[in-house]
């Protein structure tokens, strides 16, 4: 009887104990940091948007971004502005130029009394940082490490009002 009291005690503990981990991940208990000296140079980072000159065409914004003294092994991942997330990858032909393209969409959410209609929604996602209007992350991979560098000031070019044409190339009157 003098045992079972110990070891009931250290039984809820341990309990208690792995129960307070559950949920936590690597990524939400660390902050993200940004690295001061990326193992490359950051030129000028350009943001534009567009529209479609026909409704189905659509809207977005383009992002250009000039890197310079890339060290081998740096591989673009992301670029975060404005609440959204984009791929960042190479404009073919231009060395040491990047792109990436957000195109706005309208996201209608199903609105039902069965809960398994409602479940198809796709639940937004947090966006991991709080930046300023002309501010902009870009995530990298080096040596095994995911890494984020904060574009201080990003350049905003003038809307591109795309013409409205028809696939054949003869415009409707």
């Amino acid at each position: 009887m003098s045992f079972q009291k110990p070891l009931i005690l250290l039984i809820l503990s341990l309990s208690l104990f792995s129960l307070s981990h559950c949920g936590s991940t690597k990524d939400s208990d660390e902050p993200i940091t940004f690295q001061q000296n990326p193992p490359f140079l950051i030129g000028q980072v350009t943001s534009q948007k567009w529209v479609a000159g026909v409704k189905e065409g659509g809207s977005g914004t383009e992002m250009r971004a000039n890197f310079s003294n890339i060290k081998q092994g740096v591989v673009f991942k992301e670029i975060y502005y404005r609440g959204q997330v984009a791929e960042i990858s190479a404009i073919f032909g231009k060395k040491d130029v990047y792109k990436a393209s957000f195109k706005d969409e309208v996201k209608d959410f199903m609105m039902d009394s069965d809960p398994q209609v409602e479940a198809q929604n796709t639940p937004r996602k947090v966006f991991p940082f709080e930046l300023k209007l002309f501010e902009a992350v870009i995530s990298y991979d080096y040596q095994g490490t995911l890494s984020y560098v904060k574009i201080k000031e990003v350049l905003e070019k003038e809307l591109l009002a795309l013409p409205s044409q028809n696939p054949n190339g003869i415009n409707k009157l």
